[in-house]
């Protein structure tokens, strides 16, 4: 290990692990600034209390309310941008409030419901134990609504 990097029975000691390298930030026990030390406090799962860690059937009953908070009557042309913005906008806020140590992507796609078929996919490579996505499927006579959320642990 690096002299200017402390040992793990210190990093112990403060309840902490796994060193690994970065940019320079500042870091207080970094003699060099091309050496900083980052350091990951490590919780339960993966660094998450039980209690933090999110599941689809946390996310899918706020992304419905989102839904049907912004979606007003049957289909509009001039109103879709201002649905499909205030999905993302109203999903976002309702996902901050659950006030977990998450990050949060949305996408909303918005279409006439008029016979036409959508074909959509998403992949991840991630924590599987703290990180997930989930999709949510929303319609009404005249509309298509479908909104992914991806979340991944800060």
């Amino acid at each position: 290990m690096s002299p200017f990097i402390p040992n793990n029975q210190r990093l112990r000691q403060f309840g902490l692990g796994a060193v690994r390298f970065g940019k320079f930030v500042g870091a207080k026990d970094c003699k060099m600034p091309s050496e900083v030390l980052i350091v990951e406090h490590h919780r339960g799962m993966d660094g998450m209390s039980d209690s933090d860690v999110l599941q689809a059937s946390d996310i899918e009953p706020l992304i419905r309310n989102g839904i049907q908070a912004t979606v007003h009557g049957d289909w509009n042309e001039e109103e879709a941008l201002v649905w499909q913005e205030g999905i993302g906008t109203a999903c976002l806020k309702l996902l901050a409030g659950l006030a977990r140590p998450y990050k949060f992507a949305v996408t909303t796609h918005l279409s006439q419901r008029a016979g036409a078929g959508l074909c959509s996919a998403t992949a991840a490579h991630w924590n599987p134990n703290t990180d997930g996505h989930t999709a949510v499927i929303w319609t009404s006579d005249t509309v298509f609504v479908c909104v992914t959320v991806f979340w991944s642990a800060v």
